[in-house]
């Protein structure tokens, strides 16, 4: 793994362009730890939406009006609202 630490120190002396993950264990360790947290947040995120998901459906089957129409406007908010706009109502407006 040497020489390819190596080109790339030499890669950044002759362009300038700096790619320290890969020839740096600091960065590297970083870089891999970033990549397993975005895993498990992205197995977390899948369990979660299924488990909200199948919770909605069963929902939608109730006798009663008032949960039908509250899990309808839940749907509905989520799917008439573009994911960026979640995202910012979500990070700046419950913070």
């Amino acid at each position: 793994m040497q020489p390819i630490y190596d080109w790339f120190r030499d890669f950044y002396e002759r362009t300038g362009i700096n790619l320290t993950f890969i020839y740096d264990d600091f960065d590297r360790a970083r870089m891999i730890r970033g990549f397993i947290l975005t895993i498990e947040l992205a197995v977390i995120t899948i369990i979660v939406s299924i488990l909200v998901g199948v919770a909605g459906a069963w929902l939608q089957g109730s006798k009663f009006v008032w949960i039908r129409r509250i899990v309808a406007g839940f749907i509905s908010f989520f799917r008439n609202t573009p994911p960026l706009v979640q995202i910012y109502f979500f990070y700046f407006g419950l913070a």
